[in-house]
């Protein structure tokens, strides 16, 4: 059981195996520039990421890919305590897309009731404590926009991976960005595109992805994670991370929208998946989230950090 861990530290954010080095990540950048030019597509993710220094930091030990055998781990997280509070200011600007408050409408998701809580959606589980590196699968992660909304609010990433974001809707532009980030050139998804707009996180951290256009609503917490370990809940709270090498590991979760966490140390052999349900706590209830009944202390509810 881990207590009063950071969410760095809990995640995984900035060390997954045990050979990855501890460091820095932020969660702003510089100012974006008054205007840019409009461009329908981002270069190939190649032109962005010197694939040197990448390696340099998810794989400081220049250790091969792992090749043993490997487990799984699924479950369901949970969160108890207060209800999710509603959307304010420019987030909650949805006259254009009314669809849109069932997805952006509260600070966070939960869904059907489970036990004393409900299924929280976009929480994140990461796998720590490893033995060996272990890569992304791909050069990027897909992220689809339809009916006003992205297809989940907490988009988890290996720095080096490159985010594809999709337009399936039948009217709106989508001009996807991270926040705090220098606007070089717009990104425009038009309707129903088949092309993506590439999204490239800069550096290690915690990003905020948002619409330059007229979709004020849109926030989508980025992380970009020293290792692909790692998965968000969907609507029912469900996860399930592949591929982890076996031995004892430690499985963490939290979420971006309040404080508080929970941890599980598991012991995984080959072939197996592993069920570890996880419980988080919010508002009034914050000082009980726990662990298969083990009580851990968790502060008022406010966005994590990364360092």
């Amino acid at each position: 059981m881990v207590r009063g861990v950071a969410i760095a530290a809990l995640l995984g954010i900035l060390v997954g195996c045990k050979d990855s080095p501890k460091d820095d990540a932020k969660d702003a950048a510089p100012a974006p520039s008054a205007s840019a030019p409009v461009v329908d597509a981002a270069p190939p993710a190649e032109t962005h990421y010197d694939q040197e220094k990448v390696q340099k930091l998810v794989n400081p030990s220049g250790l091969p890919p792992y090749q043993g055998p490997t487990a799984s781990v699924e479950g369901t997280i949970v969160v108890r305590g207060a209800p999710p509070p509603a959307t304010t200011g420019k987030h909650a600007e949805f006259a254009r897309c009314p669809q849109a408050v069932d997805v952006y409408g509260k600070a966070f998701r939960v869904g059907d009731p489970v036990g004393d809580g409900r299924a929280l959606a976009d929480a994140i589980v990461a796998v720590t404590g490893y033995d060996g590196f272990v890569p992304a699968k791909s050069d990027h992660v897909d992220l689809r926009f339809d009916n006003c909304a992205y297809d989940r609010r907490t988009v988890l990433v290996t720095f080096g991976q490159r985010i594809d974001v999709y337009n399936g809707s039948k009217k709106e532009l989508v001009t996807p960005d991270l926040d705090g980030q220098p606007v070089l050139a717009l990104r425009i998804a038009a309707p129903r595109s088949i092309s993506p707009v590439h999204v490239f996180p800069p550096a290690p951290g915690r990003f905020h992805l948002i619409d330059r256009g007229v979709l004020a609503y849109v926030d989508e917490d980025v992380y970009a994670l020293m290792h692909p370990l790692a998965a968000a809940t969907d609507v029912k709270g469900k996860y399930r991370i592949d591929g982890i090498p076996i031995g004892k590991v430690t499985v963490n979760a939290a979420h971006p929208a309040f404080s508080g966490d929970a941890a599980r140390e598991i012991t995984l052999t080959a072939n197996v998946v592993e069920k570890v349900d996880l419980v988080l706590s919010y508002g009034e209830d914050a000082g009980a989230t726990k662990d298969a009944g083990v009580a851990k202390d968790a502060g008022k509810p406010s966005p994590p950090t990364l360092h």
